[in-house]
């Protein structure tokens, strides 16, 4: 390093939001379990402020449900920025994440989407089925 640039002035830094909901607020797995062929997942997580839901169902119970060769089923439930005080209010509490490891982790993991619309809570879906 160059004499001179032992004093130059360090250059700012941009402050950090402490806004919970960026994209490195990292994320919880609510299930991951496997059963013979049946495999099963749930993630949430933040994705630009808004929280996200992905989930995955893979075997037999699948195409037993959706029937002959449809053996994947995935979804995603995201809950909106402007609507995660309404979570949170519901949750009673303002760590999201922990509440929903808490609340909503293995066999718990089929009832969010009950909870969201118990507490009025919106949120959109995408799903696909597929073999």
């Amino acid at each position: 390093m160059p004499f001179f640039q032992l004093f130059r002035k360090p250059k700012k830094r941009k402050a950090q939001s402490r806004w919970p909901y960026g994209q490195d607020s990292g994320s919880v797995v609510l299930r991951s379990e496997r059963s013979g062929q049946d495999v099963r997942s749930l993630v949430a997580r933040y994705s630009d402020g808004d929280l996200i839901f992905e989930g995955q169902d893979l075997g037999p119970s699948v195409e037993r449900f959706f029937g002959e060769g449809q053996w994947e089923y995935e979804w995603v439930f995201t809950v909106r920025k402007a609507n995660l005080p309404k979570l949170e209010k519901a949750l009673n509490t303002a760590d999201l994440l922990a509440a929903l490891q808490r609340d909503f982790s293995g066999p718990n993991a089929a009832g969010i989407e009950a909870f969201l619309k118990l507490h009025n809570i919106p949120y959109e879906i995408w799903n696909r089925v597929g073999g």
